[in-house]
């Protein structure tokens, strides 16, 4: 049972990343697992960020998908926002350096990898349409 976390009197949560790609993020929380309750409270506190489309909670495997607009909200962004509305990176996250520098390395490398496959795509039609 995940021990219970404060902020300004308010529960937190504490979450780590699971993955991340331009659009998507999916976080997963212990408290959230086997706890619908837990997961309105979620939903609730991230439905008045800007440029979140869907909040999607799974009680069962203890995940939170949030569907987000890259062009209205950057990743950095939705990481202060969480921090704001009571989302602590786990413990594990939290590297020496802090959980934020880290879980924005990790969020801006998969960005990096999806522009880097994007412009690889792009650039192999190009070649393919100039070979036909």
């Amino acid at each position: 049972m995940p021990k219970d976390i404060f902020l300004n009197g308010a529960a937190a949560f504490e979450v780590s990343l699971a993955h991340h790609l331009p659009g998507r993020l999916r976080l997963r929380a212990a408290a959230l697992k086997g706890n619908a309750r837990a997961g309105e409270t979620m939903k609730e506190r991230l439905a008045t960020i800007a440029g979140i489309r869907s909040v999607t909670v799974n009680p069962e495997t203890g995940s939170l998908l949030l569907e987000y607009d890259p062009a209205a909200i950057a990743p950095d962004r939705i990481v202060a926002l969480l921090a704001s509305r009571g989302f602590v990176f786990s413990t594990a996250e939290a590297a020496e350096a802090g959980a934020e520098p880290r879980l924005l390395d990790r969020l801006m490398g998969a960005i990096k990898g999806w522009a880097f496959d994007a412009l690889a795509e792009h650039l192999a039609f190009a070649i393919i349409g100039a070979i036909a």
